[in-house]
């Protein structure tokens, strides 16, 4: 089946000195291509600075926003409790034994000390990614499989789990946004199970980069002796160009949204999501070094093909296998390499439409825009609602 997907590339350059994105140590990721050291933002930590803009922005309603937690099982009791008035005792024994039901793997048994703490007893033995909406629903179809239950004296409990588990299906839980765009994995129910629609890489760096390190001192105002109450040093980056990239799966994406969200605005989601995308970075260490930049250059793809096969989407990360000399001029020439990639990889994929924005400091070379079907942008926005239009009509 041929879907239609958005390959989106960016360029942004961080010159000031950066942490956003540091390992357990306080070290600026690194990886190493031949001899050459570069710096790398992982994806979690940029996805997650898109969907904390995308859910501020308010356009998804609060039955759409979803949480990665371990602490759902509360949620269900309090709805419980809420909506059907259940004794608090009673919901959270249901909550518990309804949620096992339907998310966790009947093999795998708590310790036995968990088990007899109050706070670890709510907990699920793994995080999981649920919306308030399904919140809700898994409340309504416990307090229903509850009363199915009664009408059979003496078997409430084990009929109560076969009652919920037949009245709970994927296509009944309105999963939530994150849900839609990362996807989630149940092994114990494979039926929850949802397929991502947006993939991610790690940004990383084009060109060489060096650790360098901040010594800083805390002055102690209320010391009565001379010099510093606090000594200590971090490692930070600086003077990057970092390449980004993410796929979309539109046609998936679109189908999930006007299945369980009718009511949505598709176009105005589309152009938060697109925006939010492309401004997204790490917040790592923002109050100590705030760097944050827009993007230097966009190009965004509307291609046509089957996932994995014919026409598929593909990152443009080898563009930059080679390091780019990390002077005045690099984002110019990572620009080049954009370009040339691009020129490759429509002898692969099945390019639509292209579309590219690049920002008032840098350029184009006219001679690497010959026999080249991107359309240029002066403006980011023309660019995202052109996007927008394309693959919503």
């Amino acid at each position: 089946m041929n879907n239609i997907y958005l390959e989106i590339h960016e360029l942004h350059e961080v010159m000031s000195p950066s942490a956003m994105n540091c390992d357990d140590v306080g070290n600026p990721k690194s990886f190493t291509v031949g001899k050459n050291s570069r710096f790398y933002f992982s994806s979690q930590s940029w996805s997650r600075s898109f969907i904390d803009r995308v859910i501020e922005s308010g356009i998804i309603n609060s039955d759409c926003v979803d949480y990665g937690s371990r602490h759902h099982i509360s949620g269900i009791k309090k709805e419980l409790i809420d909506k059907f008035e259940w004794e608090e005792k009673e919901a959270e024994k249901f909550a518990i034994d309804g949620y096992k039901c339907i998310f966790e793997d009947k093999k795998k048994k708590k310790d036995k000390e968990d088990e007899k703490d109050d706070n670890k007893k709510m907990q699920s033995s793994a995080m999981s990614l649920i919306s308030n909406g399904e919140i809700k629903i898994i409340a309504e179809r416990i307090n229903d499989a509850f009363l199915e239950s009664q009408k059979e004296k003496g078997k409430t409990n084990n009929n109560f789990k076969t009652i919920l588990k037949r009245m709970i299906s994927k296509r009944d839980l309105p999963i939530g946004i994150q849900t839609m765009l990362f996807g989630r994995m149940f092994a114990s129910n494979p039926d929850l199970t949802v397929s991502a629609t947006m993939r991610k890489g790690h940004m990383f760096s084009i060109s060489k980069c060096d650790k360098n390190t901040d010594a800083f001192t805390a002055f102690d105002r209320l010391s009565e002796g001379q010099g510093s109450g606090h000594l200590d040093s971090k490692s930070f980056s600086a003077g990057l160009c970092m390449y980004k990239n993410g796929v979309w799966d539109v046609s998936s994406l679109l189908n999930k949204i006007k299945f369980l969200y009718p009511d949505f605005d598709i176009k105005k989601l589309l152009r938060i999501l697109i925006k939010e995308n492309l401004s997204a970075l790490p917040n790592g260490k923002i109050n100590s070094y705030f760097s944050k930049t827009p993007p230097a250059c966009v190009l965004i793809n509307i291609v046509q093909g089957d996932d994995g096969g014919g026409g598929a989407p593909y990152s443009y990360g080898d563009a930059f296998s080679k390091s780019i000399e990390n002077d005045n001029n690099r984002v110019n020439n990572a620009i080049k390499q954009i370009i040339k990639k691009y020129k490759n990889n429509c002898q692969w994929s099945n390019y639509l439409s292209s579309f590219m924005w690049v920002g008032n400091d840098y350029m184009i070379d006219n001679d690497d825009m010959k026999n080249c079907k991107i359309k240029l942008f002066d403006n980011i926005n023309d660019l995202i609602e052109k996007v927008v239009d394309n693959i919503s009509s």
